[in-house]
């Protein structure tokens, strides 16, 4: 597969742990996925290529929301939060987050042609792997979101947080 993605050619399937474990959060959700990353990891890729696989539940409602807007406080109380006595709970989404190692970001971004600036700068692994570690991950746990981390390559496999966290610095 090329690094942007071809959705002409023949790919794996997901693993079937991994679309077990969507399926059941599906099963679960009451009111969809949410797909979240950055720009250039592939959550438009991944939205096509899910609903073509044999034995996804299907889902009326998933779309994509960039790292950075994912706790914006308009997009938060829309899709997550609900005040109650303890604070807030989550209103039964399930975010799907996507990750790409770094290097490949690059090279995706380069051949979108964006973010030129971000990606010549000293320290844009350092913010990359931020907007994850920093922004996002914690939000989803204090929030209590339910959420996947997926790497966002061949069949995506499902990474638990230190594994995700890794695999964006290589």
């Amino acid at each position: 597969m090329s690094v942007m993605g071809n959705f002409d050619i023949e790919q794996p399937e997901i693993n079937k742990h991994t679309l077990q474990l969507i399926n059941k959060k599906v099963l679960e959700s009451d009111t969809g996925l949410l797909l979240g990353g950055p720009s250039c990891v592939g959550k438009t890729h991944f939205s096509f290529y899910l609903k073509r696989q044999d034995g996804f539940v299907g889902v009326k409602y998933m779309p994509k929301l960039k790292a950075k807007h994912l706790f914006e406080s308009k997009n938060a109380d829309e899709y997550y939060k609900v005040p109650n006595s303890e604070g807030y709970t989550n209103k039964g989404k399930v975010v799907i987050v996507l990750g790409i190692p770094f290097t490949v970001f690059l090279a995706r971004c380069t051949l979108r042609k964006k973010f030129s600036g971000f990606i010549k700068k000293p320290n844009a692994a350092e913010i990359f792997k931020e907007r994850y570690s920093v922004n996002m991950l914690p939000k989803l746990e204090e929030y209590n979101i339910p959420h996947i981390l997926l790497d966002a390559r061949n069949d995506y496999p499902v990474l638990d947080k230190l594994s995700f966290i890794e695999m964006l610095s290589t």
